[in-house]
């Protein structure tokens, strides 16, 4: 054991000896005498090595530079931080010139635009506006992407100062529409269209200006422009054009729940005006009656008074019945939840075109209790004599596309029966009575109070009647036959014949959620 340590130890002093005069490598074998360097190699190693001087200081220039850059950036821009105060105050100020320059420009331009020259009225002559107007109608299509052919005048509102074109275009045919209205009472309804095109009711898509909005404001007005739909026609005016376009009225009350403006827009709602509106009726009527006994010895004189004594007892009655009614009840649920109303619904806004009843003009739409839109369309749709089948046609058509609850259907008998064809004819009186008081007056006045013996007649029908009763949604020709307890059920109605199953209210219709009548109040109240 001893001597094999001495031995070890006696190798290590060889090796260490050895390593010293650089006979052994690490590892312990001989290691090769390393040959002199020659001049040309010892120049190639200078080379490399200020090769790689020059990469080390230019790569410490580029790290450099880069922390300078990141400096400038935290405190300003890199060329102004390098500027005096002078230089950068001077370089600041050109700069808000510039920007104010532009500012000024733009703001001209849109004052120019509102101060272009829109008469308020011009002369009543069909397919004429004035050439001022023309020629801003010119301007508010440069701002649309469409290459026009031709543009010809279709309507016209000469004492509001409203207008309509159709715009013909490589693109196609569009409508171009000036409204008449104030620009924030305009937006209401613009978005209101908006909404419902995006709910797939048939109404005209808009055209985008080329900055993105619906609309140019120019004159202190907005100006549209729509799709064109060629093939809209009018309905047919007998009963079955008429529930056509009522069946459509109530798709578009369906659809129109829910609206909410946007800020920018007039929040129009006569939700809540109903009272108001009666009691305005009451009031004016007694202008009329002084104006009459005022005016008693002009042709129609005398026979105002004699209709002021039945309407006036109507108005009044009206009022009453109104604030005893669910009224109040319905409106608390909100402008929403009741969406819009036309509020001029007729054979001319209502046109049958692709996939059913197309309405346009939707300008005037405001938030309101819908129903009023079909009284409106019932009672202009009564000419010389009040038709019951007409009348009831009319309202289930209606309340097939959009229920009618039985408080509403109360409330709408009361509005029906308010004299509101009297009141939109005879308001004109206060302008000039002595014109209007003629001979023509008294024949229309006569008219009115011998149609008022068949409406008051219809009134009392539909009081005693529950909407859809006698109307089968399937349009199934059945009969109501035998007594209550052997009578099928047919979705509220008892039709022989019919096995259509029961409907319910579409996925969006607010009833759909349970908020309306149960669907057994709707098979007893509605028969539908």
């Amino acid at each position: 054991m001893g001597k094999k340590s001495a031995n070890k130890k006696k190798t290590s002093d060889v090796r260490t000896d050895a390593r010293g005069r650089g006979e052994f490598s690490t590892t312990g074998k001989k290691k090769k005498q390393s040959a002199a360097l020659t001049e040309e190699q010892m120049k190639k190693i200078a080379q490399k090595r200020k090769i790689t001087k020059a990469l080390l200081e230019k790569q410490k220039s580029l790290e450099k530079e880069k922390k300078k850059k990141k400096k400038d950036k935290k405190g300003g821009h890199p060329a102004e931080s390098r500027l005096s105060k002078k230089e950068k105050a001077e370089k600041k100020d050109k700069r808000k010139a510039e920007d104010r320059e532009k500012k000024d420009k733009k703001e001209q331009k849109k004052k120019k635009e509102m101060e272009a020259i829109i008469p308020a009225s011009w002369e009543k002559l069909e397919g004429y506006v004035p050439p001022q107007l023309e020629k801003v109608a010119e301007r508010v299509l440069a701002h649309y992407d469409l290459k026009v052919k031709s543009r010809v005048v279709v309507a016209t509102k000469p004492l509001k100062g409203g207008a309509i074109w159709k715009v013909t275009t490589e693109k196609g045919p569009y409508s171009l529409k000036l409204l008449h209205r104030r620009p924030e009472r305009s937006l209401f309804s613009i978005w209101a269209q908006e909404y419902l095109v995006k709910k797939k009711a048939r109404v005209p898509a808009f055209l985008p200006a080329e900055d993105g909005r619906l609309y140019v404001e120019m004159g202190n007005k907005l100006w549209i422009v729509c799709e064109w739909i060629e093939s809209l026609r009018e309905a047919t005016k007998d009963l079955k054009g008429a529930q056509a376009i009522c069946y459509g009225l109530g798709e578009f009350h369906r659809l129109s729940r829910g609206y909410q403006p946007p800020g920018e827009a007039e929040y129009s709602s006569r939700l809540k005006r109903w009272p108001d509106y009666y009691e305005k009726i009451i009031t004016k009527f007694g202008w009329f009656r002084r104006l009459g006994e005022a005016y008693h010895d002009t042709p129609a004189g005398p026979e105002l008074l004699k209709a002021l004594a039945v309407f006036e007892k109507q108005a009044r009655e009206g009022l009453t019945r109104l604030q005893r009614s669910p009224y109040a009840r319905l409106i608390a649920r909100g402008e929403s939840y009741w969406g819009l109303a036309h509020q001029d619904y007729g054979w001319g806004n209502a046109q049958i075109g692709p996939g059913g009843v197309w309405i346009i003009d939707l300008d005037g739409v405001v938030f309101d209790l819908p129903i009023r839109d079909l009284r409106k369309l019932i009672s202009s749709s009564m000419d010389e004599k009040w038709d019951l089948q007409w009348v009831k046609g009319m309202i289930s058509a209606y309340h097939k596309a959009n229920p009618i609850e039985p408080d509403l259907y109360e409330v709408f008998l009361i509005d029906l029966a308010m004299p509101n064809e009297f009141y939109q004819f005879i308001k004109e009186v206060v302008y000039d009575p002595i014109t209007f008081l003629n001979a023509q007056t008294k024949n229309e006045l006569a008219r009115m109070l011998e149609r008022e013996k068949s409406k008051c007649s219809v009134l009392a029908e539909l009081s005693d009647w529950k909407v859809g009763k006698n109307e089968c949604p399937h349009d199934c020709d059945g009969k109501i036959t035998g007594p209550a307890g052997s009578r099928r059920r047919h979705s509220g109605l008892y039709r022989r014949g019919c096995t259509n199953p029961r409907p319910s209210p579409p996925a969006d219709h607010p009833w759909a959620d349970g908020s309306g009548p149960s669907q057994t109040e709707l098979g007893r109240e509605y028969h539908l």
